[in-house]
């Protein structure tokens, strides 16, 4: 997806941004010059920047197509500043290091200054902007919220809100819930009986 009207934008992939961002989204897809592509539902990846070939072609932000509104916001922005940051700062610089976080924090404060959020999102937000992560699957902030908005399964939970010896599937494998530790959960894998910590905002299906 290369240069469109905001009219254009919206036809395209409006759907995907929750609907009071998505002036402010447009805004910065029309300042910087940087092309978006929606991907499939990839494991390994929310979004990725990637500098094109030619060398002067402009950059390609991509964003799974199956994230929530508020989840692909984010990922959004998180890539933008990626694409910021590399403009400003063309040589070597740590991915995540102290220019993106700079740029990625600003972003975030136009955004909450132009856009009215819902109050429990705003809150959301700027506890995440106190402690910024490479990752926003590394904010339990974030990850709350993200599974709020989602369209769930009926048996999908985040693994904190099971009971003790409740049964999940987790990465084709079945666990048993045994205790929570500080921000994970201690399970016992049914296979092979041995202990493994989970992230407790990971999300998993209770086998019932």
């Amino acid at each position: 997806m290369s240069k469109f009207t905001e009219s254009e934008f919206v036809a395209q992939i409006g759907r995907y941004f929750p609907p009071e961002a998505l002036s402010f989204s447009f805004s910065l897809f029309d300042k910087e010059n940087f092309r978006i592509k929606i991907t499939p539902h990839r494991k390994s990846k929310k979004g990725d920047f990637r500098l094109s070939a030619p060398p002067h072609s402009p950059p390609l932000i991509t964003i799974n197509s199956t994230l929530s509104p508020y989840e692909f916001l984010v990922v959004y922005l998180h890539e933008v500043a990626h694409c910021m940051t590399y403009k400003r700062h063309p040589k070597r610089i740590a991915p995540h290091g102290r220019e993106w976080k700079v740029q990625y924090r600003q972003l975030f404060y136009e955004l909450l200054s132009a856009v009215t959020l819902p109050n429990e999102v705003k809150i959301a937000f700027e506890t995440h902007l106190q402690h910024v992560k490479s990752s926003s699957a590394l904010d339990e902030a974030l990850n709350n919220l993200f599974y709020k908005d989602s369209v769930k399964h009926p048996d999908e939970f985040t693994v904190k809100e099971l009971q003790p010896n409740d049964l999940f599937l987790c990465q084709k494998k079945v666990f048993r819930f045994e205790r929570l530790v500080r921000t994970r959960v201690r399970c016992i894998m049914i296979r092979n009986n041995k202990p493994y910590l989970v992230a407790g905002h990971a999300k998993v299906l209770k086998i019932n």
